[in-house]
C-alpha cells in the first residue's frame, strides 16, 4: 500500500509519518520544505514539489491507494 501525504514537512505531517508507519505501507512525502530522510527501517519516498503543480502531483498521486491531504499555508489570513 501507498499513502501520499501532502504537507509531509509541516507539524502535522510530522506528528503523522511515524503514526502511519508500517511494513506493509510506503509513505510517500509530499512537500516544498526540506524533510528528515528516511529512518532505518522506514519505507518512504520523498518528493520536494508543489501541490499547485499538476503534473508534480500526477506524478506524485501515481499508485497511491490513499492521500491525507495537509498542503496548505496553515497561518494564512
Amino acid at each position: 500500500m501507498i499513502v501520499l501525504i501532502t504537507g509531509s514537512a509541516g507539524r502535522v505531517g510530522q506528528l503523522l509519518r511515524p503514526r502511519l508507519a508500517s511494513p506493509a505501507r510506503t509513505l510517500r512525502l509530499l512537500d516544498v520544505a526540506e524533510q528528515a530522510p528516511p529512518g532505518p527501517g522506514e519505507d518512504v519516498e520523498i518528493v520536494t514539489a508543489s501541490i499547485t503543480d499538476p503534473a508534480a502531483m500526477a506524478a506524485a498521486c501515481r499508485g497511491v491507494d490513499a492521500i491525507v491531504h495537509l498542503g496548505g499555508l496553515s497561518t494564512e489570513a
